[in-house]
């Protein structure tokens, strides 16, 4: 055995940190790739022993392959797992998880689509690469643990062999089928994976390693003996690598690496020593180097065998076709072949000549490779010196090669082709199909190009291996299209490029490189070059979409190449670029024509080319998406867009506007704020200032806090909630809506301006309520019932439960989901919410959507007059819940449309309206277009005169919003609620018409009826003097009457304040009229004699006593019908107290005129009039308005026109009117004494400023 090699032919030694179970040559040859006891695949480089990169595998790595495309690098662990790795990104590319214990062997298949594995589990298998697929198997051959798997040179056959058994069996790989078994206990121990089988590249041998420490060989299809060698006396386990060129195998034993000559069976070279055992031993292509990596040493090495073996066993070919190729080209060293490759061919040049110079004589191999090379230098004569020359040492192939192209550089074409004739008469049948085709490149080179492509055309269709030919057709219509492309031509250009039909990112073989050496053509890239131009050349003619789809063809069929390939990947970045602003502005253009669906067509096309920055097209296409209402599709754009820059704002805001589209306001209202904390944490200062162009939710949600309090004000305190039936308040009415869509869809959409009268009306919509107008019938369910059964649905049936059950189906039927009713929406049991209701029931009906108004009694079908003729006409709140109500609708007893009339507002109806008009005896405006203070007061109680209530006090409450009245109700004051109705509308609006009435008294106050029915009365109505009567009894007044005496009268009455009333009492101003004398005259018919007005005659309602002295006066209380408001004057101006309905001029200020006295009303108070029941003498009292003085007088009413107005006045005092009578008490204050019939007296006329005495009285 030869001595041991020195350390001098090691290119590098690497640490592997950890024992190392396996090794290989990537495909580059410029990395080593390894795996062991760490769990990690590991590359290393060749030239430094850098490490280049690596991978968790998940498990202890016992054996490594790459496939021959070397594209993929499979990997087997102790675990079970088999991992498939992409080679260029070191990515994974599928698991795969089919055995359950070590796998101690993987091989890649010659067509790198299939793997075999081989595990201790007993179970080989076969699997697809990319996917993981099983294919075949599991392959079990003997029970126990396999130690081998190599595939056949073609792929056809698989060889496994089980642990400690005399057995190497040989499976087809198509189905499993066995085809021999060759008896023979290959060389492993069972803990360590070794590699001790090799095939022949003719798939006839199999070489094995023997537990014995033999080398031996066996026919494939036999499975017999053909020879076998020692190695090692002791080689247990062993691996073995059977050189590419088939020459040698290189084996391992412990620490010995050995090489042994396949026909001679001899040593070749000392034996290579690894540091500690080895465990993975591989060769690269050109069997110039090895790589050995072990477990003990943790080394892993990379020898140089150029200075190991002899010359002939380096340099061999890429492939057994090739190696039998007589075309000595490919026999060149490697360092000159690789700068030719490099078409660096000077150096070459140099390399070569150096070579053939210490060569003792130049082989004709050498001559015609220096040829070929000064050829490439355009050295026509020196390359045509050396052909010549090589053809003299010995005639070949390659030597009229080099002769025909050295003629043709010299321009001698036709000698050329005559030259390269020749070469057929010494080459191999095998070597004509490339013969042929180097003739067809020289024609075309010689510019014979349709010729040219036409032979390789024909070419393709004699040969069963088409690659080399389908490349060389694509050169050539490269080539010629890109001749095609500088002329212009790029129709004829597209047409070339697409008929190229290379489906291969990168075409190396030995072929392909000796016409790269003899032509100077790069094949490397060349798919990708061929598509590139066919890119081009469809932008340059403006077919965008087609250049962008052929882009993207090329990225997927080329893809993991490119990205390995700068040049390549930079010009796939700015094509892309190019075609995706293209699209991008189409696009645009696009969105602005508002063809949206054409927009999105262009936006697509540009992100299918995977643009390096598209946040901006995810951003557009969501936003036209969302246009077109496509939510889903907008939303996954402006994840997309989130996903590429998660801190840029936009994406935030297109997802918003998706989601909220889609009506997922809760997402919507996250993203929205996730766009604001984007802006406010952005680096950028412009989009941190665009801050303040958005509103935040929160802002919102204050803003549709506010806008419910103030719908709540004007809402009832408890709604039914219409979906479920339950009775909520205002704070379950704002929890149910802070959970519906509205709200939600409220604050999503407010994002740029708070729009308050927006969030007011969606807030006031969502509250809208209808609300219900009915009779009493008896014990209605109450707000207690209700919510003890939680829900109206659920009542138990009877009629009056049914009528509000019905009454909400109806409303659910409108579209609405609140509804109120009076029985079972106030809580009475709380007199402060029962009194609140009350205040409120006006202002409720107002703004309720709608009123539905039940007419019990009413057949089906109703008639007209149904209406008018009701109870419901009858009862005291109808007439508030009709006079509120801006929309009202009637409905029979069985809830069908009164007169069949279907409109939404029986309000609209004319027929029905007039109907109320009539009954009510009012204008049907009055019904229409009711607000309080439309009517007077006493018009008021006329309408109310004819209702009743069940309970007493429900008459006056009834109209404290009809009236605007500010009083409390309090149930059980019985009739004295009429009086604080009318006691506080006297004193607010001074009509002093509620006075106007005859019957019984009040208890509240004696000047108040004891009920509305008195204002059914006609009032008198004085004879209204027409301005010729006026006239004529004022130039007879100012004979009888001085200017003094009429001032004097005028500033009396004028400077009398307003009514009031206040806690029972009125304090009444009025004209006085003291009663001298009271006699009976027939039962409670009495006559009264008084200075002014004469003898009166009166009824009263209860009999006057005369036994005793009394204080009578008539009083006459209408003073604003005394006053002439068509002129101005200098007195108090009275508020409206006429009996009738009065439309005023407004411009006269009414309120400014209740100017009160205090001191007035005290004083009257307190001195009260005595008046004599027999007598005449006059009322006694201490001060009723003072006269002023003569001289305070004369100086305030100094023109005609105040003398004129003071005798108008006058004329009106002297009409006739209708008095009332009081009597004084003992206390001082006065009592009404209430008339049977309405008292009527004319005064005599008047003289003096004594016949007219005023005063403020006190009645109680």
């Amino acid at each position: 055995m030869s001595s041991t090699v020195s350390d001098v032919h090691k290119i590098i030694e690497i640490d592997g940190r950890n024992s190392i179970n396996s090794v290989a040559f990537l495909r580059d040859e410029k990395r080593i790739v390894g795996g062991g006891d760490e769990g990690a695949l590991r590359y290393w480089d060749v030239k430094d022993g850098r490490e280049a990169g690596a991978a968790v595998c998940g498990g202890e790595v016992l054996t490594v392959a790459v496939s021959k495309d070397g594209k993929c690098i499979v990997t087997g662990a102790k675990n079970g797992l088999v991992t498939v790795w992409n080679a260029a990104t070191q990515e994974k590319v599928v698991e795969i998880k089919g055995h359950s214990y070590y796998v101690v062997a993987v091989d890649v298949s010659p067509d790198s689509r299939t793997v075999g594995t081989a595990s201790y589990d007993g179970a080989a298998s076969i699997w697809d690469i990319t996917t993981g697929q099983l294919l075949l198997g599991p392959l079990q051959p003997r029970s126990g643990p396999l130690v081998a798997l190599k595939f056949s040179a073609n792929g056809s056959r698989v060889a496994i062999s089980p642990y400690a058994q005399i057995s190497v069996r040989i499976h087809e790989t198509q189905n499993g089928q066995l085809l021999v078994d060759i008896p023979i206990r290959l060389s492993s121990d069972g803990n360590e994976p070794t590699v001790p089988l090799a095939w022949s590249s003719d798939d006839q041998q199999l070489f094995a390693v023997s537990h014995e420490g033999n080398i031996q060989c066996f026919d494939t299809s036999s499975g017999s003996l053909l020879s076998q060698w020692s190695i090692h006396s002791d080689c247990n386990p062993a691996s073995i690598v059977l050189s590419n060129s088939g020459k040698f195998i290189v084996a391992s034993a412990h620490s010995s690496i050995s090489f042994w000559d396949t026909s001679t069976h001899s040593q070749l070279g000392p034996v290579i020593a690894h540091v500690g055992s080895v465990q993975s031993i591989a060769l690269s292509s050109d069997d110039s180097y090895l790589v050995s990596g072990g477990r003990a040493g943790k080394k892993v090495i990379v020898w140089n065998l150029q200075n190991v073996l002899p010359e002939s066993y380096c340099h061999a070919p890429a492939s057994a076709s090739i190696s039998e190729s007589t075309i000595a080209l490919l026999h060149l060293s490697r360092p000159s072949r690789e700068l030719c490759l490099q078409g660096d061919w000077k150096e070459a040049e140099r390399i070569v000549t150096e070579e053939m110079t210490h060569s003792s004589n130049a082989s004709h191999n050498s001559l015609a490779n220096r040829a070929l090379v000064r050829a490439r230098l355009q050295d026509w004569n020196g390359a045509y010196d050396d052909a010549q020359q090589s053809l003299k040492v010995q005639l070949s192939v390659i030597g009229y090669i080099a002769k025909a192209v050295a003629r043709v550089g010299q321009g001698e074409s036709q000698a050329g082709i005559r030259t390269f004739d020749l070469a057929f008469m010494h080459c191999s049948l095998k070597e004509i199909p490339f013969l042929f085709l180097i003739r067809s490149i020289i024609l075309f080179e010689t510019g014979e190009r349709d010729d040219a492509m036409k032979r390789v055309h024909d070419l393709i269709d004699t040969v069963d291996d088409k690659t080399i030919f389908y490349t060389i057709q694509a050169q050539m219509f490269l080539l010629l299209g890109n001749r095609l492309m500088k002329e212009g031509d790029y129709e004829s250009a597209i047409k070339l490029f697409r008929r190229v039909q290379l489906q291969s990112p990168s075409q190396t073989s030995p072929h392909l490189n000796t016409i790269s050496l003899i032509f100077g053509w790069q094949f490397d890239g060349l798919a990708l070059s061929v598509r590139r131009q066919l890119c081009e050349a469809l932008h340059a003619t403006g077919r965008i979409k087609e250049a962008g789809e052929a882009l993207l063809e090329t990225v997927n069929i080329l893809g993991e190449n490119i990205r390995t390939n700068k040049e390549a990947a930079n010009w796939i970045n700015e094509f892309t670029r190019r075609c995706v602003a293209t699209f991008e502005s189409m696009g645009d253009a696009a969105t602005h024509s508002q063809a949206h669906d054409e927009a999105i067509e262009h936006y697509s096309v540009a992100l299918s080319l995977n643009p390096p920055t598209a946040q901006g097209l995810y951003l557009k296409r969501s936003k036209v998406r969302a246009i077109n209402g496509s939510w889903e599709d907008a939303m996954s754009d402006a994840n997309e867009a989130i996903t590429l820059d998660p801190v840029c704002p936009w994406g935030y805001e297109r997802k918003h506007s998706a989601l909220h589209g889609a009506q997922r306001f809760d997402e919507a209202i996250d993203a929205f704020v996730s766009m604001l904390s984007a802006i406010e944490n952005s680096p950028d200062q412009g989009i941190r200032q665009r801050r303040n162009n958005y509103v935040s939710p929160s802002v919102t949600t204050t803003a549709i806090d506010v806008a419910i309090r103030e719908t709540f004000k004007i809402c009832p305190l408890v709604l039914i909630d219409i979906r479920t039936g339950l009775l909520c308040d205002r704070p379950e009415r704002t929890r149910i809506f802070k959970a519906d869509p509205a709200f939600k869809e409220l604050v999503s959409s407010t994002t740029e301006e708070l729009d308050e009268n927006r969030v007011r009306q969606v807030v006031s919509g969502y509250f809208r309520y209808v609300t219900f107008s009915h009779i009493w019938e008896g014990k209605e369910p109450s707000f207690q019932e209700v919510n003890v059964v939680k829900s109206v649905w659920v009542l138990h049936s009877s009629p009056l439960n049914d009528k509000l059950r019905k009454f909400c189906e109806m409303v659910r039927d409108d579209g609405y989901r609140w509804a109120w009713s009076d029985t079972c929406c106030i809580n009475k049991s709380t007199s402060t919410l029962s009194s609140r209701s009350l205040v409120s029931m006006y202002q409720w009906y107002e703004e309720s959507a709608a009123t539905l108004a039940l007419l019990v009694g009413v057949p089906s079908p109703s008639l007209p007059g149904d209406l008018a003729n009701s109870l419901w006409m009858t009862r005291a709140w109808t007439l508030l819940e009709l006079l509120a109500s801006k929309v009202i609708r009637f409905y029979d007893s069985e809830w069908k449309p009164y007169l069949n009339d279907t409109r939404a507002n029986h309000k609209e109806s004319h027929v029905i309206v007039q109907e109320l008009a009539n009954a009510f005896g009012v204008a049907p405006e009055v019904i229409t277009n009711f607000r309080p203070g439309a009517l007077g007061v006493r018009e008021v109680l006329r309408l109310a005169s004819t209702r009743a209530a069940t309970i007493e006090e429900d008459v006056a409450y009834s109209l404290i919003g009809i009236l605007a009245s500010d009083i409390t109700p309090n149930y059980g004051e019985g009739e004295a609620a009429l009086g604080h109705l009318l006691e506080e509308m006297l004193t607010r609006s001074g009509e002093m018409s509620v006075l106007a009435w005859t019957g019984k008294s009040s208890g509240f106050n004696s000047c108040f009826p004891a009920s509305t029915a008195v204002y059914q009365q006609l009032l008198f109505t004085s004879p209204a003097m027409n301005e010729d009567e006026i006239e004529t009894r004022v130039s007879t007044l100012r004979t009888t009457l001085s200017q003094l005496e009429a001032m004097m009268i005028y500033d009396r009455i004028t400077r009398l304040p307003s009514a009031i009333g206040a806690h029972r009492r009125l304090h009444l101003p009025c004209v006085v009229f003291p009663v001298k004398k009271l006699r009976r005259h027939e039962g409670n018919k009495y006559y009264a004699k008084t200075s002014v007005l004469g003898e009166v005659e009166f009824q009263t309602t209860d009999v006057i006593s005369l036994t005793e002295p009394r204080k009578l006066c008539f009083v006459h209380p209408w003073i604003r019908g005394l006053l002439d408001l068509t002129e101005t004057h200098g007195g108090v101006i009275w508020e409206d107290d006429s009996e009738t309905d009065v439309t005023y001029d407004s411009d006269i200020d009414f309120n400014a005129a209740v100017d009160i006295d205090p001191t007035i009303v005290s004083e009257v108070g307190a001195a009260p009039m005595i008046i004599s029941a027999e007598s005449d003498a006059d009322i006694v009292r201490s001060r009723s308005s003072p006269l002023p003085s003569l001289s305070s007088v004369a100086s305030r009413w100094t023109r005609l026109d105040d003398y004129t107005r003071a005798l108008r006045l006058v004329a009106r005092l002297e009409q006739p009117f209708s008095p009332l009578l009081l009597e004084q008490t003992s206390d001082g204050k006065f009592r009404r004494v209430a008339a049977e019939h309405e008292i009527i007296v004319r005064p005599r006329q008047i003289t003096c400023s004594k016949d007219v005495q005023t005063a403020v009285l006190e009645v109680v």
